[in-house]
């Protein structure tokens, strides 16, 4: 596997792959994660950031994290956990854990085209805090899916670009729009083992990384 991009947040917010160092902001803290260290996010102020598309561009792409949450967004609002804007194709992507009347959880990958559309598919699914979760986004170019632990939850069709900017920006812990981050969609909880690869993961590549991932340079895989 060559990652664009593999946050291991082991104590830091390094790049393993050299590239996409992030920033800190609020000074989020490191603690005992799914594998060694993860990051621990306090769901009102604190996320990771770089203003940079990772050289994902247009093109199809997956981003996967392991996330732990420790509460859950307010009634109507989402735990975002990566987003990953690209001003060249004037898209937005990001999957999240929204909270629906009941209350029940809904998985989301999303894609957002800027002055468009908005493409996903909400999927009710068993979430408890305090858990860890693998969620996988995947943007195939003409589809943008949603897979927790290994399995699929949501598949929309989307295809084509935006017509107005979104610059550059990948976040995670935190849903970023108009140049800012945006109240209510903070995660709360920890986040560990976040890649970015520029190519779409299989259905098959990503119930292997699931099953079998070690953490250490997460593909310990089998394919």
């Amino acid at each position: 596997m060559a990652y664009t991009a593999y946050y291991r947040l082991n104590g830091d917010c390094n790049d393993a792959m050299g590239a996409y160092h992030l920033i800190n902001t609020g000074t989020a803290t490191f603690v005992q994660g799914k594998f060694n260290d993860c990051v621990s996010l306090n769901g009102s102020s604190q996320y990771l950031s770089i203003a940079d598309n990772l050289g994902v561009g247009t093109s199809a792409f997956t981003m996967s994290c392991w996330v732990n949450l420790a509460a859950y967004a307010g009634a109507g609002l989402a735990s975002v956990f990566l987003q990953l804007n690209d001003e060249t194709g004037d898209t937005e992507c990001w999957i999240e854990l929204v909270t629906a009347a009941g209350p029940v959880y809904q998985i989301a990958s999303v894609r957002r085209r800027m002055s468009g559309t908005y493409e996903y598919q909400l999927v009710t699914l068993p979430w408890s805090l305090n858990t860890w979760y693998n969620a996988v986004l995947v943007y195939d170019s003409s589809r943008i899916k949603s897979y927790v632990n290994g399995k699929l939850y949501g598949d929309a069709a989307s295809s084509g670009n935006g017509s107005s900017s979104s610059p550059n920006k990948f976040i995670i812990g935190e849903y970023w729009t108009g140049g800012a981050p945006a109240a209510g969609y903070y995660t709360n909880g920890k986040i560990d083992e976040v890649i970015v690869e520029a190519r779409a993961w299989t259905a098959a590549e990503i119930k292997n990384y699931y099953n079998f991932s070690m953490g250490l340079y997460a593909p310990k895989m089998r394919w």
